[in-house]
C-alpha cells in the first residue's frame, strides 16, 4: 500500500499541469495551486451549464503581479459572474486579467474564439493563461501547450482512483472508450467541416491528438502520459508516450485519413507513412515495449486500409493497429438506411 501511494504521489507530482506550468513560470506554486483548485471548483459545482451554454466562452490570464485596480468582479463570485455572462458583458471582449483571488483587474477588448488565437495570444506573454470553451480547459504558457481538459465535469485528477480508471497495459480498452465517448459522432470534438460531404476540418489530427492525451492521462492510474516527447534524446516528437512506474513504455502515433477543407487528400499512403514513422520511433526507444498505430477515418468508404508490404516493422510494433471509421451520418438518415434494408423500400 506505501508503494501504491508513493507511485501516486509521483504521478500527482510530474504530471499534474499546476506543477508543469510552475516549471516554466517564476509563479508560487502554493498560490498557483490554490488558484488552480478554486477555478476547478466553480467549474465543476457551481457554473449552471444549462443557463450560459455556448457563451460560457473566455480568456483567463493569471498573474501574481500587480497588474491595474480592480473592476469590481470576481470570476469566483460565480452568481454575479455567471449574470453578467447573461448580460453579455463578454461578448465584445472574453480576454480576463485576474490576480490570486478571481479579481479581474483587466477586460481586455480582444474576443479570443478557439484555442488556436489562444495559443497565439499566450505566446505575447509570461503569464499562465486558461481558454474555457463551454466544458473543456486549455492551459497556455508562454504560447506552450500544457494542458487539456475535454470535459471538466467528467476530468479525473490526475493520480486519484475512480471507478472507470485502468492500468497502463490495458491502454487500448480506453481508447476505444475514448472513441465512444468523445470522438463518435462529435459528442465532444469537432472535426466534420462538410459532414455531409465528409469533409474534414484542416490539419484534422490534432482534433485528435490532444483529447486522447488528455483523456488517457486522467484514466490510466500507473502511468505518467505525455504529449510530444522526443525519443531517447533525439529530435523526433512522438504523438503520445506512456511510461509506467514499472517502466514499461508504450508510444502511439495518430493518423487521420480523409478529404480536408484545404483540399488534401489523406489515403492509404498517409497510413502507411504513419506506420514507418512509428516504426522508427520503436527502432530509436530501446526501453519501448509496444508501439500502437491509432487511425481515425474519415474517407468515403469504410474499408481496410491498403498496407504496403516492404515496410520492415519493428518486432515491438502491435500490429492489431485500431482504425476508427468517424461516422457522418445523422440518427434519421441512418435510421431510413436501416428500415431500408429490412423492408426493402
Amino acid at each position: 500500500m506505501e508503494i501504491e501511494r508513493l507511485l501516486k504521489v509521483k504521478k500527482l507530482v510530474t504530471d499534474n499541469p499546476v506543477f508543469i506550468a510552475n516549471r516554466e513560470t517564476s509563479l508560487d506554486v502554493i498560490e498557483l495551486m490554490r488558484f488552480y483548485n478554486n477555478l476547478e471548483r466553480i467549474l465543476v459545482k457551481e457554473i449552471p451549464y444549462s443557463e450560459v451554454g455556448d457563451k460560457l466562452i473566455f480568456v483567463i490570464i493569471y498573474s501574481q503581479k500587480e497588474i491595474g485596480s480592480k473592476v469590481g468582479l470576481s470570476v469566483f463570485e460565480t452568481k454575479r459572474f455567471v449574470s453578467e455572462i447573461l448580460n453579455g458583458l463578454f461578448e465584445k471582449g472574453n480576454v480576463l486579467h485576474v490576480d490570486n483571488d478571481g479579481n479581474i483587474v483587466k477586460h481586455d477588448e480582444a474576443y479570443i474564439s478557439d484555442p488556436v488565437e489562444a495559443a497565439g495570444l499566450s505566446e505575447k506573454m509570461d503569464e499562465v493563461m486558461f481558454f474555457i470553451q463551454y466544458r473543456s480547459v486549455y492551459l497556455f504558457v508562454k504560447g506552450k501547450f500544457i494542458d487539456y481538459i475535454y470535459d471538466i465535469l467528467t476530468y479525473s485528477r490526475t493520480g486519484v482512483t475512480c471507478p472507470d480508471t485502468l492500468p497502463a497495459k490495458e491502454y487500448k480498452k480506453l481508447i476505444e472508450r475514448q472513441y465512444e465517448e468523445v470522438v463518435y459522432k462529435e459528442k465532444g470534438i469537432r472535426y466534420w467541416r462538410k459532414k455531409a460531404e465528409r469533409i474534414l476540418v484542416a490539419n484534422p489530427e490534432r482534433h485528435f491528438h490532444k483529447p486522447l492525451w488528455s483523456y488517457l492521462k486522467s484514466h490510466i492510474v500507473d502511468a505518467k502520459v505525455d504529449s510530444g516527447a522526443t525519443i531517447s534524446g533525439q529530435e523526433d516528437r512522438t504523438d503520445i508516450r506512456i511510461i509506467t512506474f514499472d517502466t514499461d513504455l508504450y508510444i502511439i502515433e495518430i493518423k487521420c485519413l480523409g478529404n480536408t477543407e484545404s483540399d488534401t487528400n489523406y489515403s492509404d499512403s498517409w497510413a502507411n507513412e504513419g506506420l514507418i514513422q512509428l516504426n522508427k520511433y520503436l527502432e530509436e526507444e530501446n526501453d519501448c515495449t509496444l508501439g500502437t498505430l491509432v487511425i481515425y477515418d474519415g474517407r468515403k468508404e469504410d474499408k481496410d486500409i491498403v498496407w504496403n508490404k516492404k515496410i520492415k516493422c519493428s518486432p515491438k510494433y502491435d500490429e492489431q493497429h485500431m482504425r476508427f471509421y468517424l461516422e457522418s451520418k445523422s440518427a434519421s438518415k441512418e435510421a431510413k438506411e436501416v428500415y431500408r434494408k429490412m423492408t426493402g423500400r
